[in-house]
């Protein structure tokens, strides 16, 4: 769904039909991406977003926040388009220091080289944006420009036979509807290379944020399990020391219900690590080859563009050019 700041800054007078489309085409970008995903087409809210109306909708909404206390699912999945990679640890968590890993070890070297290729990745994927935007703002550009001087060739042949020849008359009256045809292709494909490169471009990035927060998400997973880790090995070498200054039994017996604690600890913290390091191996393995169709799609995108850009320039000149070739020449 498109970012909450722009819903946020729109009012009732902004809903023009071009924001109205492009609103449009980002529904459909999310509702594509979500139920093809292979762990979350089947999701209840989901199909209940799809299927009931309005006033079913509300109950859904309001029978999840009565049950959870909290936005819950549906809060998740109407306010946030990117649920679907958001989603990977089933909880919110934050941003993660860079600390080091409590027990000193080498850490999750795999979740380390993914964090590399999302920002190799990113910076040029955002170089890449940067530059289409750059050309759908130079052919506007070009577009305002040429309007500019199709009125004004316009203009300098109104008066007709009063300043000029008849047939030059009309030749600038021509031209300056030849260059008002050629702005409006200008225009054109300022539009569609704004909504077939800049948006899919944008579109990617917002995904690899999301990746990140996945990443955030895994390594805070991780450094859980090495907490507890350590937890149970301090546990352990005060139990030993306690053993060996001959602790009370009642004193042994707690030592040992908490080291039982520790230790479950342990375990569930590493079975949530490998649930999540699993989906996230999935969803990264997809999401990667998504980026290489998605890749593909844009530089044929971009060269199917410029071709049909070059040719209908072509065409709107090639027609006018034969009216200035046939003109007599003056002596």
């Amino acid at each position: 769904l498109p970012e909450k700041a722009m819903a946020g800054k729109v009012s009732g007078a902004d809903f023009t039909p071009e924001f109205i489309e492009m609103r449009r085409r980002h529904l459909e970008t999310f509702l594509r991406r979500v139920t093809s995903h292979p762990e979350q087409h089947h999701a209840e809210a989901l199909q209940q977003f799809l299927e009931l109306g309005d006033d079913g909708l509300e109950a859904a909404k309001a029978a999840s926040r009565a049950t959870s206390g909290q936005p819950g699912r549906w809060g998740q999945l109407l306010t946030d388009g990117w649920h679907g990679l958001r989603s990977w640890s089933g909880k919110k968590v934050g941003g993660m220091s860079g600390s080091a890993l409590p027990d000193g070890g080498i850490g999750d070297r795999q979740c380390d080289e993914l964090r590399g290729y999302v920002a190799r990745l990113e910076a040029q994927l955002g170089a890449l944006h940067k530059a289409a935007e750059r050309l759908a703002k130079r052919h506007r550009a070009e577009s305002t420009g040429m309007t500019e001087v199709g009125a004004a060739f316009a203009q300098l042949g109104a008066n007709g036979d009063e300043d000029w020849p008849r047939l030059l008359a009309s030749q600038l009256s021509h031209l300056g509807v030849t260059s008002d045809l050629a702005a409006r292709s200008l225009g054109e494909q300022a539009d569609a290379e704004a909504e077939q490169l800049d948006e899919p471009l944008r579109d990617l990035l917002r995904m690899l944020q999301q990746c990140r927060h996945a990443l955030n998400t895994r390594e805070h997973a991780y450094n859980v399990w090495q907490g507890a880790m350590v937890s149970l090995d301090t546990r352990r070498s005060k139990a030993a020391k306690a053993l060996g200054a001959e602790a009370t039994d009642g004193k042994a017996a707690q030592m040992e219900l908490e080291i039982g604690e520790c230790e479950a600890q342990v375990r569930q913290s590493q079975v949530e690590y490998e649930l999540i390091k699993e989906r996230f191996n999935r969803d990264i393995a997809r999401f990667q080859k998504d980026v290489m169709n998605d890749v593909e799609g844009l530089l044929a995108t971009f060269v199917r563009l410029q071709a049909e850009s070059c040719l209908k320039e072509q065409t709107v000149w090639a027609q006018l050019l034969p009216r200035f070739e046939a003109s007599p020449k003056r002596k």
